[in-house]
Order: structure tokens, then sequence, then C-alpha cells
């Protein structure tokens, strides 16, 4: 049903310009006294529908905004013009069929006439704003500059971004040094603008960018791989760093792409090694290796006993493509049932990615049910929603005794505490398949369970008892991140960044 809505929506210029010549002809041979006005109040109405798609086109152009740049408007004025367009389109159309249709051709003609009036003078003063906001590029760059930003965070993703800053939001806040947030779309700066601790800013053209190249800018920081991150790169003068959102063997950790940036910084000597691996030849001179400092909140310790073992589930998303199509969640409802039944009080954590899809919201809805279920039954503090996603990763992963998740960067993140980790593999896989995205040297460390779920308890039973992998879980943290620093694991990243943006990062 919202697929036929989304299509006849698309088409409503169409089919109301048809419906309209319909009417006309219709009109003209029914022997009405007045034939002629049900003509032109269809002709007029048809012109309108013709209008319709030159000012949708020219009222959703997207113009520079930000919010909190005095000198540069809020995304909010250009948003108005496009939600007019639309109602305009969307009542103009049926209130002239039926007006018309009522023996009111006269009045029909007017209701036309309004609709395409509106259209086209929201189109031109859309067009006028298009003009004048191209023109302020030179002002809108002295408002950048007088703000002294000393690096950027850029993002070209229409949504589902702040999950990925936030990895390293609250480091760069730490660092003292003065930042931006540049990103392509209007649903990103609606965003990402509440609660951001720099301005955002809405860049929608390549060109718009010169806007954010500041005199003070010494790095751009990019948080993921797409394709206009090109687009930022060409423009020649700050440093162009990809952090990434995560360390994991999945295909974007050593993604082709990163070679356009000047560094990569990554989290350890095997994150280097892994482009090598997949044929990806980089630069040796680019890496950067930083560990992974939003490590330091994490706790070494086991939690307090509380009577009850507490189990992290924190299943990934299904991603893009069948390469990254690993999540458990479709199968989660029986992993949180065996961890329960284990005797386990549950923290369930998805991934932000998976309510994106109707089935991601169903299964997520229906642990956190049972969840809810069994806390009222039992009392156990089962955690889910806010209370589990509102705190970062290493906050909530320190109260954990166990991590059960699937292939995904969380993994590599567990290892520091020492404990133990169960990995679900993606259904239809064998005992004998190969974990799929997983490092080799991470594989003898972890718990692995098939898609069926058949050795699942058995697996919880000795991660929470004998834990016959502890060792294998030291040999694999050392391979991957190498010994604590003596400054903690962000004595590196904390030494990057004063290099790259100068010694006003402390």
């Amino acid at each position: 049903m919202a697929r036929l809505w989304r299509l006849v929506n698309r088409h409503a210029g169409d089919l109301g310009a048809a419906a309209l010549a319909a009417l006309a002809v219709a009109g003209l041979g029914s022997g009405s006294t007045r034939p002629w006005w049900v003509a032109i109040a269809a002709v007029i109405a048809a012109l309108t529908l013709l209008i319709r798609p030159v000012a949708e086109r020219v009222a959703s152009v997207p113009l520079v905004a930000a919010n909190g740049i005095p000198g540069i408007p809020p995304v909010a004025v250009g948003r108005g013009r496009a939600v007019l367009v639309a109602w305009a389109r969307a009542v103009t159309a049926p209130v002239t069929a039926l007006v018309a249709w009522s023996g009111r051709p006269f009045a029909a003609a007017i209701v036309a006439t309004v609709g395409g009036l509106i259209l086209a003078g929201t189109a031109y003063t859309a067009y006028r704003a298009i003009v004048r906001s191209r023109g302020q590029t030179a002002s809108y760059a002295e408002r950048i500059a007088a703000l002294g930003p000393q690096f950027a965070i850029y993002t070209s993703r229409i949504s589902h971004n702040r999950y990925q800053i936030a990895m390293w939001q609250e480091l760069l806040v730490e660092s003292g040094a003065r930042g931006i947030v540049i990103v392509r779309d209007r649903s990103a700066l609606r965003e990402l603008a509440p609660g951001s601790p720099w301005p955002v800013l809405l860049l929608p053209r390549a060109e718009d960018l010169e806007i954010a190249l500041a005199p003070s800018l010494r790095a751009v920081f990019y948080v993921n791989t797409l394709p206009r991150n090109l687009d930022m790169v060409a423009w020649r003068g700050p440093r162009h760093v990809y952090l990434g959102h995560g360390d994991s063997d999945k295909p974007l950790s050593s993604h082709p792409g990163h070679a356009m940036f000047d560094e990569i910084w990554v989290a350890g000597q095997h994150s280097i090694e892994r482009y090598a691996e997949r044929g990806v030849a980089i630069e040796p001179s680019k890496f950067r290796i930083i560990s992974r400092p939003q490590l330091a909140e994490l706790t070494m310790t086991r939690p307090a006993d509380s009577g009850r073992p507490t189990a992290l589930y924190a299943p990934t998303w299904n991603g893009y493509n069948s390469l990254t199509r690993l999540s458990s969640l479709g199968i989660g409802y029986g992993i949180v049932e065996a961890l329960i039944a284990g005797g386990a009080r549950v923290v369930f954590r998805p991934h932000p990615m998976s309510g994106r899809t109707r089935s991601g919201r169903r299964e997520i809805g229906r642990i956190r049910k049972l969840l809810r279920e069994d806390t009222r039954r039992t009392g156990t503090g089962h955690a889910w929603g806010i209370e589990a996603t509102g705190a970062t990763f290493a906050t909530v992963a320190s109260q954990a005794d166990l991590l059960v998740t699937d292939p995904s960067s969380v993994i590599a993140d567990f290892l520091v505490t020492g404990r133990p980790i169960i990995v679900v593999k993606p259904e239809g896989l064998s005992e004998a398949d190969p974990l799929p995205s997983v490092d080799e040297v991470v594989l003898p460390a972890l718990y692995r369970v098939r898609g069926d779920l058949a050795d699942l308890p058995a697996a919880i039973g000795d991660a929470l008892g004998a834990d016959h992998r502890e060792a294998a879980r030291t040999v694999a943290r050392d391979a991957l991140f190498g010994q604590r620093p003596g400054g903690g694991w962000e004595e590196s990243w904390r030494a990057e960044l004063a290099r790259v943006l100068g010694a006003t990062a402390r």
C-alpha cells in the first residue's frame, strides 16, 4: 500500500492533467450552457500541473545553511517552500476537478489559477533565494573563518550520522580544539544540529565546500567510506584524515577508497596488514596507529557480583550487500531466550541502523517485549531502549560479564576487557564454514555458535563457567592492539591529534 501511494504521489501531476483533459472533453460534449468555462478551468488547471515539476525542482534545491552561525540561515528557511509546493500540488487538481464537476466552472478556474500562482510564486522566490545564496559565498566563508575552526568532521550520509560521529565526539571535545561539522543534506543537518558541541554546516554542492576552508582549518576527519568524500578531499590545504567508526575485518575496514586520504588512523599494526592481505596497496607512510582511544572508558576488572551475570547482546545490522549481511537480529529472540534460561541479566543494544527496516523494528520490538515481560515476572533488571543505547559502548560493556554478538567491530573492542565473547554465525553457515569478516587471529578467542542456535546453551555455560578461551583472548587482544600504553589507550590519539592540529590540542 505504501509503495502504491508513493507511485500515485509521484505521478499525481500526470494523473491530474489527464483527468482535467477528460473533464474538458466531457464538459464540451455534455450540452452544458457554459461548456467553455469548463474547458477554460481544465486548461488553467492543466497549465498549473505543468508548472508543478518546475516549482518542485526549484523549491527543493538545498542551499547553504547552518545551526548557530550568525549570518548563515538555518535549514528551516528553505524547507517551507518545498512544503508549500507539495500542498499546492496535492490540493489543486482534485479541488479543481470536484468544483468543475459540481457545475461551477468559474470557481474551478479560480481555484486552478490560485494554485498556479502559488506554485509560480514559490518557484520564483525559491529561484531568487538560490541566486542570493550563491552570491553570498564570500560572506559565508568570512563567517566560518571568524569561528577559527581547527578541524572539521565531514559526512555525506543523509541520515544515521550521529552514532558514527559520537564515537569520536567526546575525544575531540576533550582536546579543546575548535571544530565544525560539514554535512551535504538538509536531513543530516536537522539530525545532527540538536546537541552538537560544534556548529553544523550544510554545504550541498561540491563548490560550496570551499566555504569551510578557513585559514585556521588544519584537518578534516572522515567517519565513513562514501563516494562523496572525494568532493571534500579534492580541496587541498587541510590534512584529510580517515577515522572510520570501528575496527573489524569487514570490507569497509580495508577499502581501496581509503587511498584518497592523506592519512589513515588505525587501531594497530594488524589493521595496517589487513589492507595488504586484501590486495589494497596504500603508501605505508599514510598510516598512523592511534590504538582505540575509546577503550579508555572500559574497566578491565569484572563487574561486581550481583547474583546474576550480565550478558550484553549487541547485534550488528545487515549492511548494504551480501558481504555485510551478518546480523543475528533475525534470530535474536532465540538468543535472548537462551541467555535468560542460562540465568543471565540481558542488556540489549542493537545497532542504530537496524531500526531503518520494518523487519529490524519488528525484531527489536519482540526482544524488548520479551525482556519487559521477564523483568515483570522475575524482577531481573534487564536493560533495553535508551538505558542500553544512551551511553557509549565502553560504558555499557564495562558492566557486562559476557558479550553475545555477530561479526562486527564490537568484538575487537570487547576483547580489551578480557571477558568471554560468543559470536553467532550468519544463518546457513555450518560449523565447518569459516566465520566471515572476523580476523583469523581473533577466531580462537571466540565461542562460535551456529545460526540454528543448537550449541548456544553449551557456549553460554562454558563462557560463564570454566571459560576455556580466556588465554586465547589475551593473545588476540595483544595481536590487535599491543600492550596497553603507559599513558593509557588514548596516549597515541592525543599525540597524533596534537601533531595534525598543532600545539593547541591537548
